[in-house]
């Protein structure tokens, strides 16, 4: 019976405090920020309902459509880590965000051009505030970190757009062209930003020559 009223008052209170950083991030005109986050003693539950979400979802698509979720919370979870000055836990978040990209892109019809333009719409997004977060910081971990996932949401673009190339040639839909597009600027981001980053004074000079070895297979990718 205890265990009970603990597990009712644990859900109870995860609703309140999911609810009301729901409002708050709706209030916002950019990706906002979580008011949980992983340094919050209450982030265990968000951790919880997520769980929840997704065994409660009951086909590909809505498992698609959570991932996405997902990831969009773990950059707003950066952003509040950034604004909180915990760069530290930027890294294990970004991870995490991969980690949901990875399983949205294992899953996603590629053939379904409303959810493919919620993706790539949303990773123009992550893309952007990651580079906001990245030009204000100053923790080296969460730079790094940063970097990484640049490049590795780069990898992914050119995996999708040869996807979609060929969903193209294979069946001819005005809505594909919107999402091959989308993809390319994404691209084109991308490689602005790690062409940037391999310039900076500030990195020593494996990171640099790794840098741009990045930088220009990224460029590579736009022939």
């Amino acid at each position: 019976m205890r265990i009970c009223v603990i597990l009712v008052t644990a859900f109870l209170l995860m609703g309140i405090l999911l609810s009301s950083c729901g409002l708050a991030l709706a209030q916002s005109d950019d990706i906002g920020y979580s008011q949980i986050h992983p340094a919050h003693p209450f982030y265990f539950l968000k951790t919880i309902r997520e769980i929840l979400e997704l065994k409660s979802s009951p086909n590909n698509n809505i498992k698609v459509l959570r991932y996405l979720e997902f990831s969009t919370r773990r950059i707003r979870e950066v952003n509040a880590l950034f604004k909180n000055k915990r760069g530290d836990l930027i890294p294990q978040t970004l991870e995490k965000y991969w980690a949901h990209l990875n399983k949205l892109n294992s899953l996603v019809n590629i053939n379904d051009p409303s959810t493919m333009r919620q993706i790539t719409d949303s990773i123009t997004q992550h893309i952007r505030t990651l580079e906001s977060i990245y030009d204000q910081t100053d923790d080296k971990r969460a730079k790094m970190a940063i970097r990484l996932t640049i490049n590795r949401v780069s990898s992914e673009n050119v995996i999708l757009f040869v996807k979609i190339n060929k969903g193209i040639k294979e069946t001819i839909k005005p809505s594909s062209y919107y999402v091959a597009e989308k993809i390319y600027l994404n691209q084109i981001l991308t490689c602005n930003l790690l062409t940037r980053q391999a310039s900076e004074s500030a990195l020593n000079d494996v990171e640099k020559v790794v840098l741009k070895e990045r930088a220009q297979n990224c460029a590579a990718t736009l022939r």
